[in-house]
This record gives structure tokens, sequence and C-alpha cells, in this order.
């Protein structure tokens, strides 16, 4: 009858060590990133009362009960939005691990910020541990504020070095200059011939100045030319006539079937020849031809100085015109806003370009020329701008790639030459950007970290690794949500795929922390329980007390 007093004992030590683990999961309801425990039971042993090989059964007694483990419930808990830039949750298996001293351990509780060394730390002073690309460095010009690398991405490996991770406050991304600018757009090749004058060479002009009458004969020929394209009898000569006083007379002719011009015995007294001599000529046509088409652009870019600045590009239809497809005389000027105009200055016009209609100043940085060749389908023969200098870089401008038969697209994803579509139409890309001051960090799903900049550039700063290990039920508890990894647990690792690549195997959120996962209404009912397990063990011991009181009675 004594076991029955000792078998209370053990179920009602038992049962108050589980009312210890449920009080303690009601505690931390609210902790964030607890897991909660359970606790097991288990028969201590059995005393075997008879042994037999012809009973049926085996005839044993159980000697009591104790905790045989406090389990760890590793269900998800539910993930709460913050406010918080640094506030992580896992969504998912996994752990987040810190450094506390000299000892790796291991928390889901995401709730970290910048401390006075701007390195992420939980409340308690831990650091997570993360891979860093090591991007930002001190700005020597500038103490206090850092500069930033541009990292695309980081990649994790399962023997990757984990560090503390540096989240400075104040950081910039140094501009990087523009090299390459494409620029889409149709030059349309359309013709119109429209009212021109232009100068007729002072080498087809003939004078003669008679002294004594005061006269002059003028005359001369046009010659088509590349300027003067299509000269017709009765296209107006207009000849102007100057003494080196700078008095100026004009007299107007028409070209004959011969395109020939001349004028006898023009009048030239009010010039003065005698003391005001020699007289010049010059002359102009006033002609009908076909009028050039001219197309201007802009595209922005970052000059070699980090700064903004364009490319100013100027296409010019070239005539006469080839029999087949056209030919584009092309300039391209890189051009930097140099300062507001002021007209008391003067700019020299090779290096600066004078908009007065827009009060600015440009500075010329380079000025390259060159012409480009079109079939007449309007693709892309040949292009011969050479590649232009902002100011310490190279830029290339790329306008499309010549025609190729073996290469789809070619010679039209470019400039083009199609009468059906407007010249206004145009379109450009261009790498590199301005300089940028640090707004803020974002993470994402795979935990990386990303510094982000004013100019719109984002730079991989960091990546939080997501550890598991072969038996979280065997891993340390060591207070504050932490815990050690052991040799029931195993060494943390991270997952990798066939090809040896680290897959988290979980997503991580920012601005959300995870909240504990214990249910209040399963705690309760497991408190009720708890105390009417231990009512019986307790009632149990005081059975077997009065039992044994009966039998101390009957032998009085």
């Amino acid at each position: 009858m004594n076991r029955s007093f000792y078998n209370g004992v053990s179920g009602s030590k038992t049962y108050m060590t589980g009312m210890d683990t449920v009080a303690n999961n009601i505690a931390n309801v609210n902790t964030t990133g607890y897991k909660g425990k359970e606790a097991e039971f288990a028969t201590i042993f059995s005393q075997t009362l008879d042994e037999s090989s012809t009973l049926p059964t085996s005839s044993q007694v159980g000697l009591g009960s104790r905790i045989n483990a406090t389990s760890l419930n590793l269900d998800q808990g539910s993930l709460i939005g913050t406010d918080g830039m640094f506030d992580f949750a896992i969504a998912g298996d996994g752990w987040f691990a810190v450094k506390n001293g000299i000892e790796t351990l291991y928390t889901r509780n995401g709730a970290f910020n910048t401390d006075a060394a701007n390195y992420l730390v939980d409340e308690n002073g831990s650091y997570l541990l993360g891979v860093s690309t090591h991007a930002f460095t001190p700005d020597p010009a500038n103490p206090g504020i850092y500069k930033s690398l541009p990292f695309d991405n980081i990649a994790l490996t399962p023997d990757a070095t984990t560090e503390k991770i540096f989240l400075p406050s104040l950081a910039t991304i140094p501009a990087k200059p523009t090299e390459n600018v494409t620029f889409k757009a149709n030059l349309n090749p359309s013709l119109k011939n429209g009212n021109v004058t232009l100068d007729i060479p002072p080498k087809s002009l003939t004078l003669t100045t008679d002294m004594s009458t005061e006269t002059a004969t003028i005359s001369g020929d046009v010659v088509p030319s590349a300027t003067i394209l299509d000269p017709k009898p009765g296209d107006s000569v207009v000849i102007t006539l100057s003494n080196i006083a700078g008095q100026k007379m004009q007299i107007a002719t028409t070209l004959d079937n011969a395109l020939h011009f001349q004028i006898t015995d023009a009048d030239i007294s009010t010039l003065d020849p005698a003391t005001q001599g020699p007289i010049t000529a010059t002359a102009k046509l006033l002609s009908q031809q076909p009028i050039p088409n001219i197309a201007h652009f802009q595209a922005p870019i970052i000059a070699g100085n980090g700064e903004k600045g364009f490319i100013d590009m100027t296409f010019t239809q070239h005539l006469p015109a080839p029999q087949v497809g056209t030919v584009w005389d092309a300039k391209a000027e890189v051009l930097q806003f140099e300062e507001p105009y002021d007209a008391s200055k003067t700019y020299d016009p090779v290096q600066f370009l004078v908009d007065e209609k827009a009060k600015k100043v440009y500075k010329r940085l380079d000025v390259q020329t060159g012409s480009l060749t079109f079939d007449a389908t309007g693709a892309l023969l040949q292009n011969t701008i050479p590649p232009l200098s902002s100011g310490g870089a190279t830029l290339q401008l790329h306008l499309g790639t010549p025609y190729d038969p073996a290469n789809p697209n070619s010679g039209y994803d470019g400039l083009t030459t199609f009468t059906n579509l407007p010249t206004a139409s145009h379109a450009e890309t261009h790498d590199g950007y301005e300089k940028g001051d640090l707004r803020g960090y974002s993470a994402a799903d795979d935990g990386t970290i990303y510094a982000n900049f004013s100019n719109g550039k984002s730079s991989a700063v960091a990546r939080i690794p997501i550890y598991h290990f072969i038996n979280d039920q065997g891993l340390g508890s060591e207070g504050g949500v932490y815990f050690s990894s052991t040799s029931n647990s195993g060494k943390a690792f991270m997952y990798t795929d066939s090809s040896g690549d680290v897959i988290q195997g979980a997503k991580l959120h920012s601005f959300a922390l995870e909240s504990s996962n214990v249910s209040l209404n399963h705690a309760l009912t497991e408190m009720i329980v708890m105390q009417k397990a231990f009512d019986a063990n307790a009632k149990s011991i005081t059975t077997s007390d009065q039992m044994i009181q009966k039998a101390i009675n009957m032998k009085k």
C-alpha cells in the first residue's frame, strides 16, 4: 500500500511541474517570438508482482509518473504589422542568429534596431548576424558620412561568414557618369519645295567699275551644286555692292536661259568709288528648291563630374539626295549648364552655347559630327558619329544596329527613316546616375537589406540568413526567447538545393513581428486539466492514509 503514497506524491509533483509549464505559457502570451512549451508525461517504471509462463497476462503495478519532456510548440505565431523599419518576422521554419558576447544564440524575436554605433541589435543589445557586402566606407571629405558602393544582390553560401550588420544613418552613393545612351527616333525623309535664299560663290562673279562714269558692270553664272540644287531661268539674283566705308546698295536681276546674269552700267555714284573704293560685290539667288528636313533632339546624361548634362543632337537631311535611300548629316554636342545668362559678358562660342531665350549658358564639353546612311526601306546602314567625351568619361551614342540580313531587327532598332511616322516620336535610355543621399532601408523576403537613395538607386548592403536545425526540439532554452544549439539539436545550417545554392526555406517580412504562439484558450483548458489531476493525486494520498489507518485500527 505504500506504493500508492509514492504514486500520489509523484503524480502531484508531476502535475505541479505541468502547471508551472502552463503558467509560464500564459505569462508569455504577449512575448514577441515566444514558443510555447507542452509538458509530456511518462510512467516511472513498473514492478512485476508475479511472473509465470502459464498466465495470459503479466502481473505488474506502476510506481508513479514523471515529466518526460517539456517540448517546444513550433507552430507559426501570428504576424503583426509594425512601423519599425527593422522589425522582421520569419514566415515559416527557421531562426535568426544573434551574437551575445562570444556566444551565438538563436531566436524568433525579430525586433531589431540600430545602436549608437549603427549596428543592428535587439532589445537586449545582442547583435543580429548577417552576410555583409561592406558597401559602406567613410567619406574622408565629410566626417560622419559614409559612401556606398552599388551592389545588386548578395549570394549566400553554406560557409558564408556572418558578422554584425552595419547600417549608418548618413550615407551617399556617388554619381556614376553616363557611358551609354541609346536613342530611337524616326527621321522623316519626305522633301518639300520652298523659297530659299542662297549665296552665289564669289568666284562666279565678275565686277568691272568705271571711275570716270561712276558705273559698274556685274555678271556671273549660277552652277548647280550641293547648295544650289535646282537653279532655273527667271530666278531672281540680288547683288549687293559695298565700299570700304560700309555703305551698300542693292541691284536685282534675273537668270537667263543659260543661267547667266548681267547688269551693265549700274550707277554707283552713291558709293563714291573714287574716294571710298574699291567696290566689292556679293550675290544671292532667290530660288525654289527642296528644303532639307532638320530633326533636333536632346537626351539627358550624367557628365563626368557627376552633374546633370545632356546630349544635343541635330540631324540634317543631306541634299542632293542619293538615288536610293537617304543620308543625314549629324552633329552631337555634350552640354552642361554653366550659369544664368549675363548680357554684360562675352561668351566664347567655341566653349559655350548661349540660350538667350531661356537665359541660360551651357558649356560645350564635346562636339562631334558624322553622317547616317539609310536604305530605301528606312533601315540604318552606317553611322559615322565617333564616341563623345562628357568631361572625363567616354560616352557611346547608340543610334541603332546597322542592317545585317543575318541579324533580325537590325537596322530598325534605333534611328529609322519612315515616311509614315512623324519625326517628333522618339525614346531614349541611358545608364549612369547622379549622387544620391540615403533615404532609408528596406528588406526583401529573401532577407536582403537594401539601402535606398534619393536618386532612385538601391544597393544591397547585407543579407539575413535563416538557420535551421536537424532537431529543433533539442535546442537549449537560454531565457529571453533565446536558444542555443546542443548535441541533441545539431549545429545550425542553411538549406541548399541540388546545386549547392542556399535556399532560405522561409520568407522574411519587414515591418512585422511574430507574436507568441500560445493559445490562451488551450492554456486555460490545460490549467483546468492540471488542477483536476493534481486534486486527484492529492486525493489518492489521503485515501491511502485512511486505508492504512483502518488497517492499523483492525489490530486493535
